[in-house]
């Protein structure tokens, strides 16, 4: 039996129909209903986009012709997921939230530094800031971001997202990638699939960062990833195809293909650019027991109470 997806019942897009700011559907006592057709909606209601349907019910969010709607998926600054001090047993409380597209760009926020800060803090008051999360689970962070050598990994997205995003299949994708970096004179040493949550969760080895740590490759290329700013953290360039998170810190593909060198990051261009990421970042609790557009201060318990 399938698991399932509190507070939203189903993957898609969902309506509110109601005053209700809780990001429930009406299964859980929220006032959001599926929205087979929200290429239709005007905008009056506002709408949500959970996660992916890679199925018949699939709408792209090209095709939204207003931004009064918010994308919910697993975090840019996927360290929140992982087993650690304010997360024991790596359950999903935290999520990505971004208003009117599904990878960062812009946030209608500014102080997710500070908020997600107060949060980390009260969770475990050791924590001062969500450096401080990092170099928990990647004792080398902060790594100074550079290119070492040329070699390259590909990071690929799901299966899913290369076909119904971008209408080409992965292995496809990869064969194109490789051809492209080889012609630049860098040499493919490895391709990296997004193991199984399980798997993440279960053994610190096969998490990105540490299999950074461990191959360090000169740069990444990836695809349509949250993956980006994970990459960026430990230390390694990244080159983006597709929609991305990476903001002024990466380069696209077609600027790569045209000769452009990779782009090379400050830290404090990382902590700047992280703000937005965080700005965009929410523990669970203020989306689904509290009015996020308050902004509130708010106790990050899970599950909720009520």
């Amino acid at each position: 039996m399938a698991k399932k997806k509190k507070f939203l019942s189903r993957w898609g897009w969902f309506i509110q129909q109601g005053a209700d700011q809780r990001i429930r559907d009406t299964k859980f006592g929220g006032t959001y209903q599926w929205c087979p057709e929200p290429t239709k909606t005007s905008g009056k209601e506002h709408l949500v986009k959970f996660g992916n349907n890679f199925d018949a019910t699939w709408r792209s969010h090209l095709q939204i012709k207003h931004d009064n709607w918010h994308f919910w998926d697993n975090p840019e600054m996927c360290h929140l997921l992982y087993p650690s001090s304010i997360n024991e047993k790596g359950g999903k409380h935290w999520m990505r939230w971004i208003k009117g597209d599904i990878l960062t760009t812009k946030s209608e926020f500014t102080n997710g530094t500070d908020r997600i800060n107060k949060l980390l803090n009260k969770l475990n008051p050791k924590l001062n800031s969500w450096h401080d999360l990092i170099r928990e689970l990647d004792p080398t962070f902060p790594n100074k971001i550079d290119l070492r050598s040329k070699t390259a990994w590909l990071v690929t997205s799901s299966e899913g997202c290369h076909q119904w995003y971008y209408n080409q299949p992965r292995k496809n994708w990869i064969i194109e990638t490789t051809k492209e970096l080889n012609k630049k004179g860098f040499k493919v040493i490895g391709v990296h699939t997004k193991p199984t949550r399980g798997q993440r969760t279960g053994n610190p080895n096969l998490r990105l960062y540490q299999k950074l740590q461990n191959t360090k490759p000169g740069l990444i290329v990836n695809q349509h990833s949250a993956s980006t700013i994970e990459i960026l953290l430990a230390g390694v360039p990244v080159i983006c195809r597709g929609l991305h998170c990476g903001g002024p810190l990466v380069t696209n593909w077609k600027d790569f293909v045209a000769g452009h060198p990779p782009t090379i990051p400050t830290f404090s261009q990382v902590e700047e650019w992280m703000n937005t990421i965080l700005s965009n970042t929410r523990h669970k609790a203020e989306v689904v027991s509290n009015d996020f557009y308050k902004n509130a201060d708010i106790r990050p318990t899970w599950p909720p109470s009520a």
